[in-house]
């Protein structure tokens, strides 16, 4: 199966903003974009009117890994670790498909305690999105989101959510990561001052990306 790895960003208070009054949405799946056309359509007639997109960049065509999963990405972590790291540099929230670059259901994101990129410095409130190609006969069984608060000091504030991959699930999580940190603006935003990538820098960290997945 061949799918392209796409990431989306958007600033949901318009461009140009100050970092201060804004907040910063990035989405990278390997699914077809245009699916989300309709949650961004919504999420700004809705919630934020102003919302714009930053850019949107997409690799070549990947295949979709089901085999060696443990070991490709203990293998390739670091190198993993390091793209997401530069692509979502002054992201505040982060939709990314749960099994980015695999067939099947995987956590790529929080594989598990030293591997778990979730847990890192500076972590933006993560939407981990699951399809039903991916969970097979337990998609039906599975609630539309889940979000856990963690952190929970004053210097780290934030989501971590797990949801199916529909409009309505994803642009509620949204609407909650973004609650939760305007509710906490002094103890959370300080936290992701810097400023997006830009987009040329974001299509080479994405090419490395899509290099650690494959290899």
């Amino acid at each position: 199966m061949k799918n392209k790895l796409t990431l989306t960003l958007m600033e949901l208070q318009g461009i140009p903003a100050e970092k201060g009054n804004n907040l910063t949405l990035a989405i990278l799946t390997h699914s077809d974009i245009d699916s989300f056309d309709a949650l961004f359509r919504n999420l700004k007639n809705r919630y934020f009117p102003n919302a714009e997109i930053y850019f949107s960049v997409s690799s070549d065509e990947i295949y979709l890994r089901g085999e060696d999963r443990n070991a490709s990405i203990k293998n390739e972590y670091h190198k993993i670790k390091e793209c997401i790291d530069n692509m979502t540099k002054g992201v505040e929230i982060l939709v990314c498909d749960r099994n980015l670059g695999f067939a099947q259901d995987f956590p790529v994101f929080d594989n598990a305690d030293e591997l778990d990129l979730t847990k890192k410095d500076k972590s933006p409130s993560w939407i981990l999105i699951s399809d039903e190609s991916s969970l097979g006969g337990l998609y039906d069984e599975c609630p539309e989101s889940i979000t856990f608060k963690v952190g929970g000091d004053s210097n780290n504030v934030r989501t971590i959510t797990y949801c199916k991959k529909e409009e309505k699930p994803i642009l509620t999580s949204i609407v909650t990561a973004a609650h939760l940190i305007y509710s906490n603006e002094s103890a959370y935003r300080e936290q992701l001052h810097d400023l997006p990538p830009s987009k040329e820098y974001a299509e080479s960290e994405l090419k490395h990306l899509v290099n650690s997945l494959q290899s």
